[in-house]
């Protein structure tokens, strides 16, 4: 409850402040916690996952069964449940630790492992993408040492807390592609590691070497119009926007 409530507020103050990415991203998170609160009563348990909004056209295989179905309404997921997005579709898991991922069109996701430690309260969410690509947004709050895992089949990233990074996989090329937008990340290949600061990325190829860390640009602010801003038109006169 008292996670909930600083997400909150420092989403009304970032919206105050005009920073409308930054505010939406901590809207949401709070609203993961608030959720988890509400659902806690009926949850068989805590350490969940789940659908919090789709577009599209999106799938979900579960644990031990063989077909794909649509997904209709929010849901939630368990350890070894998969799910994928068509071309023109899109998905948004909120898990227990707050942790956001967004699953990009075209692409498919396994949940590998969500657990806490009882006595460290130690955290680790665990996904493994298939193909496509995903944006993972970290929240601060958890205890030291938890950590959320993004891996492909060559590559792994770990990233902490108060870290955004996406990761696109080429199936084909057995490319993967990570970069992190704010926080940091640490990812692995092999025997070899790099850690990415803020806008930074680097590239594994098939032979599983790291490549250099490339610089990438932050994302262009909104100079006009200000977001969500409403245009008023006089009914039965001539307008345009």
């Amino acid at each position: 409850i008292n996670q909930a409530g600083r997400l909150l507020e420092s989403a009304r103050r970032t919206f105050r402040d005009r920073d409308f990415e930054e505010s939406t991203t901590l809207s949401v998170q709070s609203q993961g916690f608030s959720r988890k609160i509400l659902d806690s009563s009926t949850a068989g348990s805590s350490f969940t996952a789940k659908v919090y909004r789709f577009e599209g056209d999106v799938k979900i295989k579960r644990v031990k069964q063989f077909v794909w179905e649509t997904i209709t309404g929010n849901l939630a997921l368990k350890v070894r449940d998969q799910f994928k997005t068509s071309s023109s579709g899109s998905a948004q898991i909120v898990y227990f630790d707050g942790t956001i991922t967004t699953l990009k069109p075209g692409s498919l996701l396994e949940i590998r492992e969500l657990f806490e430690d009882p006595a460290t309260k130690v955290r680790k969410v665990r996904e493994r993408l298939n193909f496509g690509g995903v944006h993972a947004a970290t929240q601060g709050g958890n205890a030291q040492g938890s950590f959320h895992e993004v891996s492909t089949e060559t590559t792994v990233a770990r990233t902490e807390e108060r870290t955004q990074m996406s990761m696109e996989y080429d199936a084909a090329a057995r490319t993967t592609r990570t970069s992190v937008e704010s926080g940091e990340a640490e990812v692995s290949t092999g025997g070899s590691s790099v850690k990415l600061a803020s806008l930074e990325s680097v590239t594994v190829p098939a032979e599983g070497k790291l490549s250099p860390k490339e610089n990438i640009l932050s994302s262009p602010s909104l100079v006009e119009p200000t977001d969500q801003r409403v245009f008023m038109f006089e009914s039965g006169k001539e307008s345009s926007t």
